[in-house]
């Protein structure tokens, strides 16, 4: 990802983009780059990858929780993504309060892990990287 202008005071997309969304993508990347071998590998004594899938799962899904919380504090409107983030939102919110706050179930956890939830996670996360990058480009 090329790099935006240095930040100014007066710039916070610029803060949203460098200290929340990029954190997130590189959870992500590792999200993609470990999926196929966490997720094909059944067996126990291979744990360790579907662990470290797990790890960069979960921070990437908060992390993406925290670019929406930016996004709509600092009130930023793109039609696509507002009708995206209004699908899940409460259920993000609640699996981000779930991976940083300590549960003593997996309800919070078990309850994003839908393909459907998984799939609107990745297609926010593309168009939210398509609209920062489009700010890099102004």
């Amino acid at each position: 990802m090329p790099t935006m202008p240095t930040p100014k005071e007066d710039n916070p997309l610029w803060l949203l983009r460098t200290f929340y969304f990029v954190p997130c993508d590189l959870m992500h990347q590792n999200v993609n780059l470990l999926k196929g071998r966490a997720l094909a590998d059944e067996n126990p004594e291979n744990a360790d990858s579907q662990e470290v899938f797990i790890s960069f799962l979960l921070y990437w899904l908060g992390g993406l929780f925290v670019v929406i919380e930016g996004w709509k504090s600092l009130k930023i409107t793109e039609p696509t993504i507002d009708k995206m983030i209004d699908e899940h939102w409460d259920s993000l919110r609640q699996f981000r309060n779930a991976v940083f706050h300590f549960q003593p179930d997996d309800r919070k956890h078990v309850q994003f892990f839908d393909l459907a939830k998984f799939n609107w996670a990745e297609e926010l996360h593309a168009a939210l990287r398509a609209f920062f990058e489009a700010q890099e480009s102004r």
